[in-house]
């Protein structure tokens, strides 16, 4: 392998093990639990933000199998500080430039590192109701 070629590998795989960190390392990370038709609970970890009183989760994409599950079963499970409360997950797309901000303004360089890989374009802000 050429020098050049080996150099330009190693930063490829840095950046790509930062990208992976940032998720876990960039702030807050609750998990959230969502359920299939059959109430099989299928966990993923996903940053919050809150708007006041309001909490704040954003799908990637909506074909993102988490948000999938959701949108056909709105209650959901947050783990956050050790503490799990159900909600219903709203999903509000016009609310997702805001929330844009919110995660951008709370997790900071592990925002845009991971939008220098992944379009907000797409993204889907969910609010997240307290169940009653």
């Amino acid at each position: 392998m050429s020098r050049p070629f080996t150099s330009l590998l190693m930063v490829a795989l840095a950046f790509g093990v930062a990208v992976l960190l940032a998720g876990d390392l960039g702030g807050e990370v609750v998990k959230i639990t969502t359920f299939d038709s059959i109430r099989t609970p299928f966990t993923t970890k996903v940053w919050i933000v809150e708007e006041g009183p309001t909490l704040w989760i954003r799908a990637g994409s909506p074909s993102a199998e988490w948000y999938q599950r959701l949108v056909q079963g709105p209650g959901v499970e947050i783990e956050r500080k050790g503490r799990v409360t159900r909600y219903r997950a709203i999903p509000v797309k016009e609310a997702t430039p805001g929330v844009n901000a919110l995660m951008a303004a709370k997790y900071g360089w592990a925002d845009w590192l991971i939008g220098l890989v992944r379009s907000r374009d797409n993204a889907v802000a969910v609010r997240l109701d307290p169940a009653s």
